[in-house]
């Protein structure tokens, strides 16, 4: 395995036919489950989410991103509004983050910016947004785009970021269009950690892996859903955060 400028390097993967069935239902079971969240999303007519579930941590424009209460402390932010009483503690859980905003264009170009099929496509992608990733590489294509369908892909890909206790994500990526139960037609890309006995291990590495879920649907309005579920510092809270608002940036340049 050749070094990479770096010092780490990921080698191709030859999944067999089964492995890439289960990639296949994996992403089904995932887009399904992330189009009934969409669906459930409460949303107040001005466009904002519950604030009693979900905290605003940062905005740029139109777009602001979100933070979601804990059971815990939804049922305290509910105590404080029935009693006045603002006095609480909660305990550190894994974070789940939303986007939610405007921009201009339509679903086809957030698709286009935000989704990459190729390595080359991901590595410009990751520099013109700045998201902090030092290396990222296609490691399998499973489903790959046609002239027909030339957004929808489904491959497993690798991303390196040099935090101060560096971490890499092994995750099944895959993008394209679907409906919700309304029929509304809907751009989804989602990233989901996920594990193969053929890819280097954390030691051979020097990387500590985390898990990584991140997940997309768009439409006039963009709605995103990111669960960093290993990921309890706040470094990798802020990558999460950072990625998000970079997926913004990149829907308005290209």
């Amino acid at each position: 395995m050749a070094p990479s400028k770096h010092g780490i390097s990921m080698p191709t993967l030859e999944l067999e036919r089964r492995d890439e069935e289960m990639m296949q239902e994996l992403a089904a079971s995932l887009l399904q489950q992330n189009l009934d969240q969409y669906s459930a999303l409460e949303v107040t007519t001005d466009g904002h989410p519950d604030s009693r579930s979900w905290v605003s941590i940062q905005k740029r424009g139109e777009v602001r991103v979100y933070k979601e209460a804990t059971r815990q402390q939804q049922r305290q932010l509910k105590a404080q509004a029935a009693t006045g009483n603002g006095a609480s503690k909660t305990a550190p859980v894994s974070p789940s983050l939303l986007l939610m905003g405007a921009i201009k264009g339509n679903i086809d170009d957030v698709l286009y910016a935000s989704a990459a099929s190729t390595s080359e496509t991901m590595q410009t992608k990751a520099k013109f947004t700045d998201d902090g990733a030092m290396g990222c590489k296609v490691l399998a294509r499973i489903v790959e785009p046609t002239m027909a369908d030339p957004m929808h892909f489904l491959n497993v890909t690798w991303r390196y970021y040099p935090l101060s206790e560096p971490r890499d994500f092994v995750c099944l990526d895959v993008a394209g269009w679907g409906h919700t139960a309304h029929g509304e037609r809907v751009a989804y890309h989602l990233i989901h950690s996920v594990g193969f006995d053929a890819l280097p291990t954390v030691k051979e590495t020097m990387v500590l892996f985390s898990r990584r879920r991140q997940a997309a649907v768009e439409r006039k309005r963009n709605f995103c859903k990111q669960c960093v579920t290993d990921a309890m510092r706040s470094e990798a809270s802020a990558v999460a955060r950072d990625d998000f608002v970079s997926a913004s940036q990149a829907m308005q340049y290209w």
